[in-house]
């Protein structure tokens, strides 16, 4: 029985062929007249070798050639496209982002004059619902909410308490955020 493994840049592949007869992955890709002078559709064999036992080691690219009064350096190589006409059209708007509802702002006069929007994710309030039959703990579910910070940098992040405390710290200016028992409150210092 001889074997013929093609291995390919991305992907190695085994063909079995007995006798004249091929009964193999590779039926209509390669056999075993397939050389780098002779290829076929998909592909070509670029280097081969015999190998133990009846094993024939080959190296394929499965580059196919290119159409017919187009010379190309070696090295060089076609980009496949898809066949048919490309419709090129402005990409449509994005969903809304789905904020968290149950949200708390304090102390709104703290809020830097020239602060600018900011969605942020923070641990869920809620927690998770236990699953009786796991021993596993449920991971952390996230919300999304908004808060106004100074345009310049973050100075400072600091989350504690297993991410159930976040502080945004601006140098004068602070945001800590708390979700704690179905509510994230926001409060704003400076």
């Amino acid at each position: 029985m001889k074997k013929l493994m093609i291995l390919p840049i991305a992907l190695a592949m085994l063909s079995v062929t007995g006798g004249g007869s091929q009964a193999g992955l590779l039926d209509g890709l390669f056999d075993s007249e397939t050389t780098a002078k002779n290829p076929k559709t998909y592909g070509r064999i670029v280097w081969q070798q015999n190998g133990p036992k009846d094993a024939r080691i080959a190296l394929a690219s499965f580059q196919p050639a290119p159409p017919p009064g187009i010379r190309l350096a070696p090295g060089e190589y076609i980009v496949p496209t898809p066949e048919g006409d490309t419709a090129i059209a402005p990409a449509p708007a994005g969903q809304p982002i789905g904020l968290y509802h149950r949200v708390k702002y304090e102390d709104l006069d703290n809020i830097h004059p020239c602060a600018v929007k900011m969605v942020v994710q923070v641990m869920d309030p809620c927690p998770p619902p236990r699953d009786p039959c796991s021993r596993c703990k449920p991971a952390p579910r996230f919300v999304l909410v908004e808060i106004c910070v100074p345009r310049c940098g973050c100075k400072k992040v600091k989350v504690s308490r297993g991410g159930a405390k976040v502080e945004y710290d601006y140098g004068k200016y602070e945001i800590e955020i708390k979700s704690k028992k179905g509510v994230v409150v926001v409060n704003y210092d400076d």
